[in-house]
């Protein structure tokens, strides 16, 4: 029993009582309301192939952050698909708050229970790939690798070549770092060649190459090889060829180099250990005309850098004989690296 005076604040009432309904009714004094409760079940739920494809379209895109939030929500939130002669019917989650659409009587939510997300829906594989992409966070990944030929090189001032590349992905965000090496076409690296990247629009970049000593190989038989690094969530580009490839990155900044220490060695310590088979890349922008910084050795927990210049080095005062730089550092492991713009490892 119920006063019709407080019948508005009855849960189920309220929606079918109006303000008016109980002022014709207040005579009555109270008001006996029958309530029943119902338990819906939906015992089987299951995705469209349509959903399904779509879904690894976006996931499989070069911008899945884009991409995936068409059906981030979905996601998140409960979807329900139930057979109904043959066909497939979705009631989202939304809908849920009002089925009243879907039954014969006026009902209202009590409680949801054995909620089942889309995403648990999705095959197994599917939910892995999403959850790499999603929770990558602020970890340095792979964002995109190439290779591309040196037949067609340009001859720079002081014998430098250069080649311009351009990608397929337009960047918006460039908070990113080149790294790379030049390799011959037996897959080997090419040691007598110091390569360095500069971006020079949002869809390519420029690579520089400087001959180290005298070589008998032919550049224009070698490749390079590069790859960009960055954090996937900045930049909202990741190739989704290597995105569960661990990247170990180091940045070390304000370095000074002294340039009249001929063939000088700097150590730079890694906060993790390295083992045979990893793959170390540095990238550094030095000011100085014709010198460089290469990587030649590693131990446990150093990594071993060395100056070099090669024959147009600058000796003008006008440079300063200290310059101080940032380093970034790369490590691989010892895996396969896919490349995007080939159906090549290495």
């Amino acid at each position: 029993m119920y006063s019709v005076k407080d019948v508005q604040s009855f849960q189920f009432a309220k929606d079918i009582i109006a303000l008016e309904d109980v002022f014709n009714v207040s005579y009555l004094g109270y008001l006996m309301v029958k309530c029943e409760q119902y338990v819906i079940t939906l015992n089987s739920t299951k995705l469209s192939k349509e959903f399904k494809q779509a879904a690894e379209n976006a996931i499989e895109s070069m911008n899945p952050f884009e991409s995936l939030k068409p059906y981030l929500d979905c996601f998140d939130v409960t979807h329900f698909f139930k057979d109904d002669d043959g066909k497939v019917t979705t009631i989202e989650a939304e809908c849920l708050q009002n089925l009243s659409n879907y039954t014969d009587d006026n009902l209202g939510i009590v409680e949801f229970d054995n909620v089942i997300s889309t995403h648990n829906l999705l095959d197994m594989e599917q939910q892995n790939k999403i959850d790499t992409i999603l929770n990558v966070k602020d970890n340095y990944k792979i964002i995109m690798t190439g290779i591309d030929d040196l037949k067609e090189l340009e001859i720079t001032k002081n014998n430098r070549y250069g080649k311009e590349i351009y990608t397929k992905v337009v960047f918006e965000e460039t908070n990113f770092k080149f790294f790379g090496s030049i390799i011959s076409k037996d897959n080997s690296k090419v040691e007598d060649y110091f390569v360095m990247f500069f971006m020079n629009s949002h869809n390519g970049f420029f690579v520089s190459i400087t001959p180290l000593s005298e070589s008998s190989i032919d550049i224009r038989k070698c490749y390079v090889l590069w790859m960009i690094v960055g954090i996937p969530s900045k930049v909202n580009v990741f190739s989704p060829r290597n995105r569960e490839l661990h990247v170990n990155y180091i940045i070390k900044e304000q370095n000074e180099f002294r340039l009249n220490d001929d063939d000088s060695y700097y150590p730079i310590k890694t906060s993790f250990q390295l083992t045979k088979g990893d793959t170390v890349f540095v990238n550094t922008y030095f000011p100085v005309i014709g010198y460089g910084l290469k990587f030649v050795n590693w131990s446990k927990d150093f990594i071993y850098l060395r100056l070099f210049k090669d024959h147009i080095a600058s000796k003008d005062n006008y440079y300063t004989r200290t310059p101080i730089i940032d380093v970034h550092i790369c490590v691989l492991p010892y895996k396969v690296l896919k490349l995007d713009n080939s159906n090549e490892e290495y």
